[in-house]
């Protein structure tokens, strides 16, 4: 290479080193280094994933992350005392700040009835009338028993015509689609109550609904107590025996004369039913009833299997032999001839039975 070659080279490396300094330094002066003591910061909480709309804002679902003060918006959270018990009002995005305007007031759910349901519980409607619901004096919130009156259907298992309260204390979800007392409000024409019942009592309540009718029975909120009952029937409206509960007070702190008359009445019914039930059997039914048991019997008899039988050559005479047990063989004739007595013992027993029942006859 030639030596004014090589001048030049060298020129140009110089001046390529002292420009890239002097950029360097006037980038330097122009962009001063902060330090993060020398700016202010706040925490504030920040979504780590999507939260959405009416959902329940939760501390899993937030992270604290510092912010230079100047650079935090208006209504960022600071503490996590201003979430708890607070839902979405709109869709907060991961890694957005969490604001107060986004957030519903404490307590309050948003617009769609599910949020007022219980972890755990769920809600399964029941067509009713006025009838079923006390008259329309059941509301949003009440407390109520569950009756179903179902007929008679054989197909289904049920024997007979049944009443029976199948849950108790349920609490009222909604009635129609009012699932809150509006004030002032004092009668709701239902048309479907809502219940909040457990997924078991879902089942219940559905079952119940195809097997019959079911009438609500408003109870006292205050009054929590489980009672056992066992059911009406026919039998057992009728019968005096029954308990239909405690008696309501009267004015003169007594019972009225009508409660005495009803209870005879009642008495005289499940007497007139136990006579149709238990009939008066003459002695003559009896003395054919015995007749036929007697005839039934000996069908019975003929109708036996035949018994094993083998015959067995003896020189040039033939015996037969019956089993009379397992591995046990006996002459046939003698076999008979027992079966004979044992057939004469019977009859000898059943013309006594015959004469001891004429004999009271006579005597009654």
């Amino acid at each position: 290479m030639r030596p004014k070659s090589i001048v030049l080279l060298m020129l140009a490396l110089g001046c390529g080193v002292v420009a890239s300094l002097g950029i360097n330094q006037v980038m330097s002066r122009g962009t001063p280094v902060v330090s993060a003591n020398d700016t202010d910061m706040v925490s504030i909480y920040v979504a780590m994933k999507d939260i959405e709309i009416n959902d329940l804002v939760t501390p899993e679902a937030l992270k604290l992350e510092p912010w230079p003060k100047d650079r935090v918006p208006n209504g960022a959270i600071t503490k996590l005392e201003q979430l708890k018990g607070r839902r979405a009002r709109q869709k907060i995005f991961a890694g957005e700040p969490v604001l107060e305007q986004k957030l519903l007031p404490k307590g309050e759910a948003g617009a769609r009835p599910t949020d007022h349901v219980p972890p755990g519980y769920r809600v399964v409607a029941v067509r009713v009338d006025a009838q079923a619901t006390g008259g329309y004096l059941v509301k949003p919130g009440d407390r109520v028993d569950l009756i179903v009156h179902m007929k008679k259907n054989p197909a289904r298992n049920v024997l007979e015509e049944t009443t029976r309260t199948f849950l108790q204390n349920v609490k009222v979800f909604a009635v129609n689609s009012e699932y809150t007392e509006k004030n002032g409000q004092k009668v709701i024409t239902a048309k479907t109550v809502s219940l909040l019942v457990t997924p078991e009592q879902a089942e219940k309540v559905t079952f119940a609904s195809q097997l019959g009718k079911i009438v609500l029975a408003l109870r006292p909120p205050q009054d929590a107590t489980k009672v056992h009952t066992t059911g009406v029937t026919v039998r057992r409206l009728l019968s005096p025996s029954w308990s239909s509960g405690p008696p309501l007070p009267s004015a003169q702190g007594g019972s009225s004369g009508k409660t005495t008359s009803v209870a005879q009445v009642g008495q005289q019914v499940s007497q007139l039913l136990k006579l149709f039930k238990d009939p008066v059997v003459s002695s003559a039914d009896k003395a054919s009833q015995k007749e036929e048991e007697k005839e039934a019997d000996e069908k019975t008899k003929r109708k036996r299997e035949k018994p094993w039988r083998i015959t067995l050559l003896r020189g040039e005479e033939l015996e037969q032999l019956q089993m009379v047990d397992f591995g046990v063989f006996q002459s046939a004739d003698a076999v008979s001839a027992d079966d004979e007595e044992d057939a004469d013992e019977q009859e000898d027993a059943n013309e006594d039975d015959l004469a001891d029942s004429d004999d009271s006859e006579q005597d009654s």
